[in-house]
């Protein structure tokens, strides 16, 4: 500090700081020295995870400058060792995130993004991360935290026949890891939540990486006869859709959403007259 007039005076300050991790951020452990500089990196909120994963939420050492929900990067201090994108719904105190919860009360959305589940102790550390879309999708899964659009259709003894529909083309030239799939069931049975037979009687699960169609658009068969019909169209993330692929370089594939253009529903139906009226000529 340089003072006023024909003199200076010069006061060395000393700060202490409590370390906490190392190796963040996917960087490798080093040896460092004394005079060695030291930098402030800003970026990501971070917290200590203070114990193990519950189907209520992950304890954590402090919530106080994360939002309110959104989603959790689970740093596992492994060189190498790929992240996992878990989602929190809210905060509880200033030492516990809230997971959402499936109508049973487990725990749902871990390894969002198409990242690996991975097992998550205490020592770990959680990165606040920011994204572009939400990821609320997952299978034989029933929530009120789920995202999707849903649609009915009520037609007496109609023979539902095939269900297709269009996705905007991605506006990268390579495929992307994101994807739209459909659920379907008649009559209001069973439960979203059942494990898909794709057969009468059972819940349909229409994935268009298991169509086998020659066409673009996938395009689904039924052959049911039934009152009604329903429809969920979900937006996944496949496996990948956030991967670290070397030293600062990810596959950034969660950055995008899928686009449902269009949806057609195909059935048939004996006509019957509603109503006859004869006019004089």
């Amino acid at each position: 500090i340089v003072g006023a007039g024909t003199g200076s005076q010069i006061r060395n300050v000393a700060v202490r700081l409590r370390l906490i991790g190392r190796g963040l951020l996917g960087t490798e452990r080093g040896t460092h020295g004394f005079g060695d500089r030291v930098a402030l990196v800003t970026g990501l909120d971070v917290t200590e995870i203070t114990g193990p994963l519950t189907d209520t939420g992950l304890p954590v050492l402090d919530t106080r400058t994360f939002p309110y929900s959104g989603y959790l990067m689970i740093d596992s201090m492994q060189t190498g060792a790929p992240f996992e994108m878990i989602a929190y719904s809210g905060i509880r105190g200033e030492n516990l995130f809230e997971r959402p919860r499936d109508e049973s009360g487990r725990g749902i959305f871990r390894n969002s993004f198409g990242t690996i589940s991975r097992p998550i102790a205490r020592g770990m550390f959680a990165y606040a991360i920011p994204f572009r879309h939400y990821d609320r999708f997952q299978p034989r899964t029933e929530s009120e935290q789920m995202a999707y659009f849903q649609k009915a259709f009520g037609i007496p003894g109609a023979h539902w026949r095939r269900i297709s529909w269009r996705e905007r083309a991605p506006r990268i030239e390579r495929e992307r890891l994101c994807d739209i799939v459909v659920a379907a069931r008649f009559d209001g049975a069973p439960d979203w939540s059942a494990e898909p037979t794709n057969r009468p009687g059972g819940l349909y699960f229409l994935d268009p990486d298991a169509a086998d169609t020659g066409r673009e658009d996938p395009v689904f068969d039924l052959g049911v006869v039934a009152d009604e019909l329903e429809l969920r169209v979900y937006f996944r993330y496949k496996k990948g859709s956030f991967m670290r692929l070397g030293p600062d370089f990810y596959r950034d594939d969660w950055k995008e959403t899928p686009i449902l253009e269009s949806l057609t529903v195909e059935y048939e139906k004996a006509g019957r007259i509603v109503r006859h009226e004869e006019t004089r000529f």
